[in-house]
């Protein structure tokens, strides 16, 4: 018993010597440097230096000063001091690595595999989008998302949909050819782009027939080349179907048509 406390104390931070030294005042305080040598088989030579460095954590205490005595902090009171530092070290380390990630980490491309898993990352990003979330998918996908895509509108959050297939929903922002996703299917796979806030891409394959895979970043180049996609897309079908889509088509590009306006409405 005494040997496995002291292992446990050793990964909570304490050294062999500090472990022992603190199990042996349990046992015997208010005890002097002397008598916790003794008891815990510290050489005397280090004990005091052992001593002080448990009165700086607080993990132990003088009551007598000639000779000096020490007592150790009550287990309950160690344990709830340990708790609450360990909480402060974890909030910290949280708070410095996603500093870090943010400001230099930046760029990476993740690789997921399987529909359900894609789907839980388009439904995640959805639900953290404070702006804007533009898709561009099939209409089943849609209707996996059509909780999330609610409660984002609800959020204010500016969401653009463009869809070959019945959409579940309907929106001034949301665009389809309403054909038949049977039709489709005979030449095309289902795809998604689900572009977030303009800082996080999902694009791949979400046809539950096959084996899935997509890919998340927050590339920026990636994430440009994912929203041209979708502008592109619904520019075509405002110019086929009649329909002023600039609205949307000026969101996706910052406010700026840069020349696409003659397109959408040339006839």
């Amino acid at each position: 018993m005494h040997e496995e406390l002291i292992k446990k104390l050793n990964t909570l931070g304490f050294t062999v010597y500090e472990s022992k030294a603190y199990l042996a005042l349990l046992k015997i305080s208010p005890a002097s440097g002397y008598e916790v040598a003794q008891e815990s088989g510290v050489p005397r030579s280090v004990i005091y230096d052992v001593l002080r460095k448990l009165e700086k954590a607080g993990v132990a205490g003088i009551v007598h000063d000639k000779p000096k005595k020490y007592v150790p902090l009550p287990p309950d009171q160690l344990i709830s001091m340990m708790d609450n530092q360990f909480h402060h070290n974890i909030e910290s380390l949280k708070h410095d690595l996603k500093e870090f990630s943010e400001g230099g980490h930046t760029g990476h491309l993740w690789n997921i595999s399987g529909y359900s898993i894609i789907m839980q990352k388009a439904r995640e990003l959805i639900r953290k989008a404070k702006k804007s979330v533009y898709i561009s998918a099939w209409g089943s996908e849609i209707e996996v998302l059509k909780n999330d895509i609610k409660d984002a509108l609800k959020r204010d959050v500016k969401v653009i949909i463009f869809s070959f297939n019945p959409l579940p929903m309907k929106h001034t922002c949301f665009y389809s050819y309403n054909i038949e996703e049977k039709l489709l299917e005979k030449n095309w796979n289902h795809k998604i782009v689900l572009v977030a806030d303009k800082h996080e891409v999902l694009m791949g394959e979400s046809d539950k027939r096959y084996p899935q895979r997509a890919a998340w970043t927050n590339n920026e180049a990636i994430i440009s080349i994912a929203i041209n996609y979708i502008i592109l897309d619904i520019t075509l079908f405002g110019q086929r179907r009649d329909i002023n889509v600039s609205d949307s088509v000026t969101d996706m590009m910052n406010g700026h048509l840069n020349g696409l306006e003659e397109l959408i409405y040339k006839k």
